[in-house]
C-alpha cells in the first residue's frame, strides 16, 4: 500500500480530531491563544489518519516562535512525517516572517530520536537551560519545613486572585522592580493554578511569589519562587513554597515538579538543603534553535 503525507494548517474545529498527538497543558492553547499571542497549529495525516502535529506561538510583534508541542504518532515514526512537519514549518517561517524556532523538552527516553531529527533539519546543537526535581506527598509531608510557621505582623499571603488590578500592574513593570523577566509571574498565565499560587505582601506591597503551574490532574510544576532581596534572609522563600504545598496537600494533588534555571546557583542551593532528601526523579530541560532568513 502506498503511503500518502498530507500537511495542514488547522483552525477551529479542525484542530479537534489531532488533540490526542499533544500534551494536556498545551491544549487551552491549542483552542485558544492567549492574550498578545498568535498560535499556529500544523497537522500531519498519513492514508487519512491523524499521524503528527506541531503547536507553535509567537507574542504579537516579535519574530521568534515557540515550538510547544512536535509529536508524531508512535505507530507513524520513522516514516518521513517528522520531516514532512519540519518542511511545513519552514515554509511557515516564510509566509510569517518568522526568524527563528525553539524547542524546549525534558529528556526522556525519546530524546535521541528527536535530537537526530533536529539536527538532520538544520538545528543548532542543544542545550540544558534547567532541572526538573520530582517528588510526591508520600515524600514531601516529611519535611519540617512545609508546617505552618507565624508570618511577622506585617506581611501577608494571598492567593493570586486577590490581587488588586493596581498590584498586578506594579508586578508587570518588573524593570522599576528590579527582578529578572524571566520571573514574570504572569508568563503563561493559562497554565497557572489559582488556588496554589500565592503572593507575598509587606504592608500591601507584593515583595514575592510562589507561582504553580497545572500540568496534569494528579501533577503541578512550581514554576517560579521570587523574594525581594531585602526579606530574603527572614525565610520567605520557604514559607511561599510551603503555603502552596499545603493547599496542594488539602486538595489531594500527589505530585509536584520544581523548576530551576541552570545559571541559578542559589535556588538550586536551596533545592539541595532543603528539598533534595524528598526528590523522587531528577531530569534535565534541554532547548534547541533554528534561525531562519526572513
Amino acid at each position: 500500500m502506498t503511503t500518502v503525507h498530507t500537511i495542514e494548517t488547522l483552525d477551529g474545529a479542525a484542530r479537534q480530531p489531532f488533540e490526542h498527538l499533544t500534551f494536556r497543558h498545551v491544549r487551552e492553547a491549542f483552542y485558544n491563544d492567549s492574550p498578545g499571542m498568535q498560535t499556529y497549529v500544523i497537522g500531519s495525516r498519513t492514508n487519512g489518519q491523524p499521524s503528527g502535529l506541531v503547536v507553535l506561538d509567537r507574542r504579537q510583534g516579535e519574530q521568534a516562535a515557540r515550538v510547544l508541542s512536535f509529536f508524531v504518532g508512535t505507530q507513524f515514526r520513522q516514516r518521513g512525517v517528522a520531516t514532512s512537519l519540519m518542511a511545513a514549518m519552514n515554509d511557515l517561517a516564510q509566509q510569517m516572517g518568522i526568524s527563528q524556532f525553539s524547542l524546549e523538552y525534558v529528556v526522556g527516553r525519546n530524546t535521541p530520536i528527536l535530537e537526530h531529527v533536529l539536527a538532520q533539519n538544520g538545528w543548532g546543537q542543544p542545550a540544558v537551560i534547567l532541572f526538573i526535581y520530582k517528588t510526591d506527598l508520600a515524600h514531601i509531608a516529611h519535611a519540617k519545613w512545609i508546617k505552618p510557621m507565624r508570618l511577622p505582623a506585617e506581611f501577608t499571603f494571598i492567593p493570586i486572585r486577590q490581587l488588586s488590578k493596581a498590584q498586578v500592574l506594579e508586578i508587570i513593570n518588573h524593570e522599576a522592580r528590579g527582578y529578572p523577566a524571566y520571573l514574570n509571574p504572569f508568563k503563561d498565565a493559562a497554565r497557572i493554578h489559582p488556588d496554589l499560587t500565592w503572593f507575598l505582601l509587606h504592608q500591601d506591597q507584593v515583595v514575592g511569589w510562589s507561582i504553580v503551574h497545572a500540568i496534569a490532574p494528579d501533577t503541578v510544576l512550581y514554576n517560579s519562587l521570587y523574594v525581594d532581596h531585602d526579606y530574603q534572609q527572614l525565610g520567605m522563600p520557604f514559607m511561599l513554597v510551603a503555603e502552596s504545598i499545603r493547599q496542594q496537600a488539602k486538595m489531594g494533588i500527589q505530585n509536584g515538579m520544581f523548576s530551576v534555571l541552570i545559571g541559578n546557583q542559589r535556588m538550586r542551593k536551596i533545592i539541595d538543603s532543603k528539598l533534595l532528601p524528598y526528590i523522587t526523579q531528577q531530569q534535565e530541560m534541554r532547548k534547541c534553535v533554528k534561525d531562519h532568513a526572513v
